[in-house]
């Protein structure tokens, strides 16, 4: 059981490539925004630390403009979206060229470790479920996350992705 300031904890980056992918969508300085999550997070920190790690994966409306999102709604008929592979990553994405759109959410995804929050990921907007093509998706998140990414895209640019043969290049 934890006791004393619940928001006496250290923020860990389990691997800084996930904020690197996503540094250029945030505004506001990322350690600005973690400083106004840690209250809301702490609320989410449970009074034992399990063993077994138990993850957290929640998204928070701040007062003010974090970022830019790069989720985009797109109709299922595939007519606004197509599926290729993200730079640095070895699974394919569903993609859409579309205009990054500002917002005050914040997702974080991690979880706690004694005296600290590791983060796995951050990204400026709202929770989404874990991409189907994730080697590491639960089958029984795989139903939910095939519905989500069928009406929904991760905004890209030109040049940014390969529709063939992963892109292993730095991102």
């Amino acid at each position: 059981m934890h006791t004393g300031d619940d928001t006496a904890f250290d923020w860990i980056w389990r691997d800084l490539d996930h904020l690197e992918a996503h540094r250029d969508e945030f505004l506001r300085p990322v350690d600005q925004i973690l400083n106004e999550l840690r209250p809301l997070a702490a609320r989410e920190r449970p009074q034992q630390i399990p063993a077994e790690r138990v993850w957290l994966h929640a998204d928070w409306e701040l007062a003010t403009i974090v970022g830019t999102s790069g989720l985009h709604t797109v109709p299922p008929d595939g007519s606004q979206s197509f599926w290729a592979y993200r730079r640095g990553r070895n699974v394919p994405s569903h993609l859409c060229l579309a205009r990054r759109e500002p917002t005050r959410w914040v997702c974080l995804w991690g979880w706690w470790e004694t005296g600290a929050f590791v983060i796995h990921t951050m990204y400026p907007g709202r929770i989404a479920p874990r991409e189907i093509h994730d080697p590491e998706i639960p089958l029984d998140e795989l139903p939910a996350a095939i519905e989500f990414w069928r009406n929904h895209a991760i905004v890209t640019e030109e040049g940014q992705y390969s529709p063939g043969a992963p892109d292993r290049s730095a991102p």
